[in-house]
């Protein structure tokens, strides 16, 4: 009996949406982007596994995704030419932190998340300098500089952050909101104890005032 007819090929979404179950499509309908996040995921190796190319496999995973001549050494795996000019650096990280989102949320919330999650110092200041104001922090220590303001941070797998304000009162001047962090020392510790109770008395504060305002409209009626 032929192991080799148990196999079913699944299809690698490529240019135009094609669905290519063989590797004649595969290289006509080759789609650079798409092929990247394939690799990163270990979907190409797989779907290259299942379709018996395990010499091509096996150059695959020699890459890493850090080679300055990547795309080329990619191509020549697998045998495509590929004039495309795309930032394959930004594509290989954006599908890694999708991989590791995946642990936390389904494939399609991922998809979207990752547009606005930070897994580097780099990439948060990348993020606050697109103009994005609601960021998620993936683990690691972030560093939120003076300059930054009217962000609301939330943390996935408890990253921490280090707060450069000197007070609690000039990091409450940033507008600033967390949910899910971590101080990363002990200064941080404190403005970031300080910010919550802040928060909380003057939370308390309007609750008052509405209940004020209240009672002096039904004196007013009386």
């Amino acid at each position: 009996m032929d192991r080799r007819r148990k196999r079913i090929k699944f299809p690698l979404e490529m240019k135009d949406g094609r669905k290519v179950r063989e590797l004649d499509e595969f290289i006509e309908y080759f789609d650079l982007r798409k092929a990247v996040e394939y690799f990163c995921s270990g979907k190409l190796q797989a779907w290259f596994d299942n379709i018996y190319a395990s010499d091509i496999v096996e150059e695959l995973n020699k890459l890493t995704g850090e080679e300055d001549d990547f795309v080329k050494r990619f191509t020549e795996i697998l045998g495509v030419e590929c004039m495309e000019e795309v930032d394959v650096r930004k594509i290989i990280h954006n599908s890694f932190l999708k991989e590791k989102l995946k642990r936390f949320y389904p494939e399609e919330e991922s998809e979207i998340m990752v547009r606005r999650t930070a897994d580097t110092q780099e990439r948060f200041e990348e993020l606050i300098k697109d103009g994005e104001k609601e960021i998620y922090l993936l683990s690691g220590t972030f560093t939120i500089l003076k300059k930054m303001e009217g962000l609301k941070l939330e943390g996935l797998d408890s990253p921490r952050v280090v707060i450069k304000a000197q007070t609690a009162a000039e990091f409450w001047e940033q507008k600033i909101t967390m949910i899910g962090i971590i101080p990363a020392d002990e200064e941080t510790k404190k403005i970031m104890c300080s910010d919550e109770l802040s928060a909380a008395a003057n939370e308390l504060l309007d609750v008052l005032e509405m209940y004020l305002q209240k009672k002096s409209q039904e004196e007013e009626v009386c």
